[in-house]
């Protein structure tokens, strides 16, 4: 599997050559979510940690509450972070 080098807005991935890679969490089936959760979580929390380590506390500490609460609204108003398509 090659990792794409950068995402754009619709979660499309590009390598360094411009060239489209998909990034298909959707094909994990029921594991889609979770993992797609994890990966978020794991990239925020440790860019909260990197904050956090250079001396930028309240930063940090912003960066993991409103990914805390970005991610509780996403399911409590119902939504996915994956979107299916019909």
């Amino acid at each position: 599997m090659i990792l794409p080098e950068f995402l754009d807005h619709d979660h499309q991935a590009y390598d360094q050559a411009g060239r489209r890679q998909d990034v298909a969490f959707h094909q994990a089936r029921r594991w889609a979510e979770p993992l797609r959760l994890a990966q978020e979580l794991l990239i925020a929390g440790l860019a909260a940690l990197a904050l956090l380590a250079v001396g930028e506390r309240a930063l940090g500490w912003a960066l993991a509450l409103l990914t805390v609460i970005h991610h509780a609204l996403v399911y409590a108003l119902g939504e996915q972070l994956i979107k299916h398509k019909h």
